[in-house]
């Protein structure tokens, strides 16, 4: 699953609303807005490290002239340098940071729920938001395997066909 930027209001608010609903967490009406930015800037951090080790990646591709189909290689290690979590266990790293953040929020009057149900929870929330996303990243790459993956080329056509899909889908 990927975070896109796009997500993170949405999927903030849906966390927030989620939990509050459930009584799991306990938001004070006039801190709402508040406790979102708080979820926000965890997922905000997430996804600019996200952007850091991709961009560090391709350059590391291109300095040593390796082969495109060596980027996800290479992003593993750099994520690793970095101690950043990628794929399911970014996800699980995100959910990790949420609870903490709940715990200490002066935001977040109280949290009556116990980690793996907020963990449960959360890991719904965002699977919902972000197997939508898989299906279209699946369908864009899909219109794009006569180009090379990591290319110039490849990024500028995975834009225009994501941004089609997304038209397509009522997403855009």
């Amino acid at each position: 699953m990927k975070l896109y930027r796009s997500k993170i209001e949405p999927l903030a608010k849906d966390i927030l609303g989620t939990l509050n609903a459930a009584r799991d967490i306990e938001v004070a009406p006039g801190q709402v807005t508040e406790a979102e930015l708080d979820v926000r800037a965890i997922l905000d951090q997430y996804v600019k490290v996200e952007e850091e080790v991709w961009e560090r990646a391709k350059d590391l591709v291109q300095q040593r002239n390796l082969p495109q189909s060596e980027l996800a290689r290479v992003r593993r290690i750099v994520a690793d340098e970095r101690k950043h979590k990628i794929g399911d266990d970014g996800i699980d790293w995100i959910i990790d940071q949420l609870i903490e953040g709940f715990l200490v929020s002066a935001n977040v009057e109280e949290v009556f729920a116990d980690d793996p149900t907020l963990r449960r929870r959360i890991y719904d929330v965002m699977r919902k938001h972000l197997e939508d996303d898989n299906s279209v990243d699946l369908e864009v790459r899909g219109r794009l395997k006569h180009l090379q993956e990591g290319t110039p080329a490849w990024e500028i056509e995975y834009q225009k066909v994501l941004h089609e899909v997304r038209k397509k889908r009522g997403a855009a």
